[in-house]
């Protein structure tokens, strides 16, 4: 394989892949990601990660197929079977910080890659413990620009990391792709990480 395309117009991905020397060609894909009502959040996370790398795959012509791999990724915050989003306001980000704090909560990512001829997937599933927030703290964190744009509505590598007390599992899958596993399907798709 001689391209790789992320499906992912996240700047969290992109950076976690260009650190282990790849170079990927950015393909972000506008779908829906709603969850269906009593999907598994291990199913939603690749189901969505699937429709994303599909969705980019499309756009490849017959000859870009032949020779590119599409690597797709969705990440999930989950907390007592609520999913945890990114949120579209302050109030939505408030109520987030709210439910995660003083507990753990489950950051999930599904992970799929495609070619021509194959698919690869995995999920990721890290626990972490954030302490709760004041209310100036919200507003002082919301008005950095930094929960905007995450799911759970923090950053663990940026400001959001000053409260989280704990991590069980894949530090680089809180941050968006879970590294380990991503190389690992990447070289057995014929990729040499």
């Amino acid at each position: 394989m001689n391209q790789l395309v992320l499906a992912s117009g996240s700047p969290r991905r992109l950076s976690l892949l260009r650190e282990c020397g790849l170079d990927p060609v950015v393909q972000p894909a506008d779908i829906d990601e709603r969850s269906h009502e009593g999907e598994a959040i291990a199913d939603y996370v690749i189901r969505v990660a699937r429709a994303k790398a599909e969705t980019v795959f499309e756009r490849l012509s017959a000859a870009e197929r032949q020779d590119t791999l599409v690597l797709a990724a969705d990440t999930m915050v989950v907390v007592d079977r609520h999913l945890c989003g990114k949120p579209a306001n302050f109030a939505e980000a408030c109520a987030i910080w709210r439910r995660l704090g003083g507990c753990w909560h489950e950051v999930w990512t599904g992970v799929y890659i495609m070619s021509a001829t194959s698919a690869r997937s995995t999920t990721v599933n890290t626990r972490v413990w954030m302490e709760p927030m004041t209310e100036q703290q919200m507003h002082a964190y919301w008005n950095s620009g930094e929960p905007q744009d995450k799911s759970g509505a923090y950053a663990l590598q940026g400001l959001g990391g000053r409260w989280i007390r704990g991590i069980q599992g894949s530090y680089s899958n809180v941050v968006g792709l879970p590294l380990v596993e991503t190389l690992s399907l990447l070289n057995a798709m014929g990729l040499e990480c």
